[in-house]
């Protein structure tokens, strides 16, 4: 079965055409980069930003949280994919 990754973005402070340029350049950095690493990327860059990341209906979503709690939510997201598990927490993705 073929995995599905659904990334929604969103900023505040940002005009749709501010946010469709956003969009393009997170897409060059996804392509470049481990999620992790994009996630804190992007959400540090502005107070207002938010990332969804759906993969299988498993579902991260990081908005006003701190550098601290932005690093626990991904390690605790990747390491629920790494064991399988769907965002039921079942083991089914």
């Amino acid at each position: 079965m073929d995995s599905v990754l659904s990334v929604s973005i969103g900023d505040d402070d940002a005009s749709a055409e501010q946010l469709a340029a956003a969009a393009g350049n997170l897409r060059e950095e996804l392509l470049g980069l481990a999620v992790d690493d994009l996630v804190r990327r992007w959400t540090s860059r502005s107070a207002g930003r938010t990332v969804k990341i759906e993969l299988d209906g498993d579902l991260l979503e990081l908005s006003h949280a701190s550098r601290d709690q932005q690093r626990k939510l991904v390690e605790d997201w990747l390491r629920r994919r790494a064991a399988g598990e769907g965002s039921d927490g079942s083991g089914n993705a």
